[in-house]
C-alpha cells in the first residue's frame, strides 16, 4: 500500500481500499483483489453499480457481466490504465 502522509486523506492511484471501509465511486472502473475462496484471490478490473439493503452489484468490467457467485471484492484500488483522475488529487486546471 502507497504511504502518505501523516493526515493526508488523498486517495493516491495505487492505495488499496478495504470494500468493508470504503466503496469505489460508482461505474468507475477499477482493480479489486477478489475472493474466490477462502484461500484464492485473484485481480480483476470491476465496476461498482449500486448497493441496496440486500447486497452491493458488481460488474466483470472486461466482459460486461455479474461476478461469478461466490467471488466477492474484498479490497480496490484506482486502476492503472484509468483516464479517470482522483478528484482530491486532480490538478488544477491551467488557465489560457
Amino acid at each position: 500500500m502507497s504511504q502518505s502522509s501523516p493526515g493526508d486523506t488523498r486517495l493516491l492511484p495505487g492505495d488499496w481500499h478495504h470494500v468493508a471501509d470504503e466503496l469505489p465511486p460508482r461505474g468507475l472502473c477499477v482493480e479489486a483483489r477478489v475472493s474466490l475462496s477462502k484461500t484464492r484471490t485473484l485481480i480483476l478490473n470491476v465496476t461498482w453499480l449500486e448497493a441496496d439493503a440486500a447486497a452491493v452489484s458488481w460488474l466483470n468490467s472486461t466482459t460486461g457481466g455479474p461476478l461469478h457467485e461466490g467471488w466477492r471484492p474484498v479490497e480496490w484500488r484506482y486502476a492503472a490504465r484509468s483516464d479517470a483522475l482522483v478528484p482530491s488529487a486532480a490538478p488544477a486546471p491551467k488557465r489560457a
